[in-house]
């Protein structure tokens, strides 16, 4: 046989068809469920870091706030919605089994997080903190319907 010569897949039984076909949509579903948990952290982590950034414009809006307050507000809820993203996706990967694999979708929901945040400084310049809200609102909605589609994944 050449190098480049076409080998034919070997002729499967029935049964054996069969099994493999459910180890394709096992992968299939874990790929999927996979996804959806990611998207699934990002949202609910986008939606803590934009009612942080809220918080901190009520609190300028009411008072004059020493800038350390500012600071300490906008740099914990950065982190909070970091962590909370982190977080949910580790829970909603339960069915994942790796720790690995879950810690590094988990990781990739926090990071993309900060990608996904960045979208609230257009949005308060158009809209204001009602936009932030509005913002906030849906992705948590958006994150519901995908933590509801991906524990209908895991059963």
């Amino acid at each position: 046989m050449t190098r480049y010569e076409r080998v034919d897949p070997p002729e499967w039984t029935e049964a054996e068809a069969a099994a493999q076909d459910a180890a394709d949509a096992a992968v299939r579903r874990l790929v999927h469920l996979a996804l959806l948990g990611t998207a699934m952290g990002t949202l609910v982590g986008t939606a803590a870091v934009l009612l942080a950034m809220v918080g901190v414009l009520q609190l300028q809006a009411t008072s004059p706030p020493t800038e350390s307050t500012a600071v300490l507000l906008i740099a914990g809820g950065t982190m909070g919605g970091l962590f909370v993203a982190a977080v949910s996706a580790w829970w909603i990967l339960a069915p994942l089994g790796n720790w690995y694999r879950r810690g590094m979708l988990a990781t990739v929901s926090a990071f993309a997080t900060v990608l996904v945040m960045l979208l609230a400084f257009p949005l308060r310049a158009l809209f204001g903190p009602p936009g932030l809200v509005t913002f906030a609102i849906l992705c948590l909605i958006g994150a519901l319907l995908l933590a509801r589609r991906a524990r209908s994944l895991a059963t």
